[in-house]
C-alpha cells in the first residue's frame, strides 16, 4: 500500500486558519502524498504562508491560479495531480492524523474507486481540538452507504468532495467541476458516485469541517440559497437515471430547505419566493416517484412544506 495520494487545497485569502490545515495535512500517518496548493489570487498573506511551507516540505507544490473561483482552483489542481488517488481539503478545515491511511487501506482491500468518510463540525465560537488516538481501523466501519435516516442528516458525506478519496482513473471518466457560485461539490460527486465501479463509507469522521462565516458558502444571500437548491435538483437529475436511494436524499434536502426559508422568510426578496415554489414543483414531483421512501414519509414531508407555504402566504 504504497500508492501516492494527491491531496488538493484551493486557497483564497485564508491566513488566519491556513497553517492548521497545512499542519493537518503533514501530520497524516500516511506518508506518500503529493500536497498542491492553489492560491486562487488571494490578497492576503496566504501565499508567502505556501510558500514558507513548501520550503520546509517538498511534498507541497504552489500553484498560482487565476482568481476565477474555487471550481477553477481545484481544476487546476487535478490537472496537476501527480497520484493515483486525489483529495480534497479545503484551506479553513482540517483532518484527523489517520485520515488518508485508512480510506486508501479501504480502497485498496476493497478494490474500489471511491471511498468516503464522516466529518465532523465545529466553529470558532466552540472549537475544539481536533484530537484523534492512533488506532486500529476495523473492517466492521467499512459499512454499507444505503442508510436513508443517517445519509440525509449528514449530506456531506455525499455531496462533498473534501470527505473522498478518488481514484485517478475514475477523475478521468468524469467532469471536472463546474462553475457554481456554491454547491459545485454536488455535482463533481454526483458524477463520481453515479460513474464509480465500487465504492466504500468509512463510519468515521474523519475530515473536521469548520463552520467559517466568512465563507462564500455562510454569506447568506437570496443568490446563493436558490443555487444551493437549483444545485441539488441539477445534482438529483443525474442520480435518478442511476440510483433512487441518492436522488431521495438530494430531493429530502431541497424540500426540507425551502419548507425552512418559508416558515423562518429567510429570503430577502418576495419575488425569489415564486422562483423556489416553482424548484419546490419539479421537487415534488422527483420526490414522489421516489421508491425507497414510504408513502408516509412522503406525505409528512410535503405537508410540512405546505403548511410552512400557507403560514409564509398568511404572515404575508
Amino acid at each position: 500500500m504504497n500508492s501516492k495520494i494527491s491531496v488538493i487545497i484551493p486557497v483564497y485569502n485564508q491566513e488566519q486558519y491556513l497553517s492548521r490545515c497545512l499542519d493537518s495535512v503533514l501530520a497524516q500517518t500516511y506518508k506518500n502524498l503529493d500536497i498542491i496548493c492553489v492560491d486562487d489570487n488571494s490578497t492576503d498573506s496566504s501565499a508567502k504562508i505556501i510558500k514558507k511551507y513548501e520550503k520546509t516540505d517538498n511534498r507541497i507544490r504552489y500553484f498560482k491560479n487565476t482568481g476565477k473561483g474555487v471550481s477553477s482552483a481545484r481544476n487546476l489542481g487535478i490537472k496537476n495531480a501527480a497520484g493515483e488517488y486525489l483529495g480534497f481539503v479545503d484551506s479553513d478545515d482540517f483532518i484527523q492524523p489517520q485520515m488518508y491511511e485508512f480510506m486508501l487501506r479501504a480502497a485498496t482491500e476493497n478494490n474500489c474507486e471511491l471511498v468516503a468518510c464522516g466529518y465532523e463540525r465545529t466553529d470558532a465560537a466552540n472549537f475544539k481540538s481536533f484530537e484523534y488516538c492512533s488506532r486500529k481501523c476495523e473492517t466492521s466501519e467499512f459499512v454499507d452507504l444505503y442508510n436513508f435516516d443517517k445519509m440525509i442528516k449528514r449530506e456531506m458525506i455525499l455531496d462533498s468532495a473534501c470527505t473522498k478519496l478518488i481514484s485517478s482513473s475514475l477523475i478521468k471518466r468524469t467532469p471536472y467541476f463546474e462553475n457554481y457560485s456554491v454547491g459545485e461539490d454536488a455535482i463533481f460527486c454526483a458524477h463520481l458516485w453515479t460513474a464509480a465501479n465500487k465504492y466504500m463509507l468509512i463510519d468515521l469522521p474523519l475530515y473536521g469541517y469548520f463552520n467559517n462565516h466568512q465563507s462564500t458558502l455562510h454569506k447568506h444571500s437570496d443568490e446563493n440559497k436558490l443555487s444551493l437548491m437549483r444545485v441539488r435538483t441539477e445534482a438529483f437529475k443525474i442520480y435518478s437515471n442511476h440510483n433512487d436511494f441518492t436522488a431521495a436524499c438530494f430531493i429530502f434536502r431541497n424540500i426540507c430547505r425551502m419548507e425552512r426559508c418559508m416558515r423562518e422568510r429567510e429570503l430577502k426578496e418576495k419575488s425569489n419566493y415564486k422562483i423556489m415554489t416553482r424548484i419546490f414543483g419539479k421537487s415534488l414531483f422527483c420526490f414522489l416517484k421516489i421508491k425507497n421512501v414510504g408513502i408516509k414519509e412522503k406525505m409528512f414531508y410535503v405537508l410540512k412544506y405546505y403548511s410552512a407555504y400557507f403560514r409564509f402566504k398568511i404572515g404575508r
